[in-house]
């Protein structure tokens, strides 16, 4: 590393051998989870478990790094800027009952057929509820395709001025998902913050383990691709995804 010197590098890794190699760079602090914390400046308490989900792995080892509470908590709840939730209430003013899309994700086995997630919103507006999809930038091309299925559709993220104030930040879509009385999302970053954001959420997975990528919420419905055939995602059928909606919405 040139001689540099690290005041603190958290390594994520979990191979004694792999992790000794980052050890050797020089550091003040040292933090690591392999062989169970062996090389690691400081250690959680006999008997800690490491969890399987990553967030909370990462959590963890920030939250050792920084001597505070140990575990990391098992929900989140972040203490959102109220410019952000003003901002969420002009895009999505009270009255409507809106439900959250978010068709997106890493990669294209990742995702859901879009054509699956237009079904399903036209379902929603069928029953007098209001879509909202939370579009990234790589999902602009989607717009009117999604727009032509389901014109009642919003889409907050492309309003005049949101780009410019608030680029993609993960803030503002956490605050406007508050709005939401529920969202569907592929496993992806928009349903991580879906979760954050507090509201009863159903993930989609199909190549991705939901043990290590769930997120931290406790109003979580999963549905796997594994249960209706195969891991790719467009074997996941739109009536259970539905019935999976209205459960949460009736509950």
């Amino acid at each position: 590393m040139d001689g540099r010197r690290f005041d603190l590098i958290i390594d994520t890794q979990r191979t004694l051998w792999t992790s000794l190699s980052l050890w050797r760079v020089a550091h003040g602090t040292f933090i690591s989870p392999a062989a169970r914390f062996l090389l690691s400046s400081k250690k959680p308490v006999t008997g800690y478990r490491f969890p399987k989900t990553m967030q909370r792995q990462l959590l963890d080892l920030l939250e050792l790094a920084c001597g505070q509470d140990f575990p990391s908590p098992k929900t989140l709840n972040l203490d959102l800027d109220p410019a952000l939730s003003d901002a969420a209430t002009r895009l999505l003013p009270d009255g409507p009952v809106y439900i959250g899309f978010a068709p997106g994700s890493g990669g294209p086995p990742k995702c859901w057929p879009l054509e699956s997630f237009i079904s399903i919103a036209q379902l929603q507006a069928a029953k007098g509820r209001v879509p909202v999809f939370l579009l990234g930038p790589k999902e602009d091309g989607w717009l009117n395709q999604i727009k032509a299925g389901v014109p009642e559709a919003l889409f907050p993220l492309q309003d005049d001025g949101v780009q410019a104030a608030h680029g993609f930040s993960p803030l503002l879509p956490i605050a406007i998902s508050k709005r939401f009385e529920a969202a569907v999302s592929n496993v992806s970053g928009a349903g991580h913050m879906f979760a954050v954001g507090g509201r009863p959420v159903v993930i989609l997975y199909g190549v991705t383990a939901p043990k290590k990528f769930q997120p931290m919420t406790d109003k979580l419905t999963i549905i796997r691709a594994q249960d209706f055939g195969g891991p790719e995602m467009h074997n996941i059928p739109i009536d259970a995804v539905e019935e999976a909606l209205e459960k949460v919405l009736t509950s």
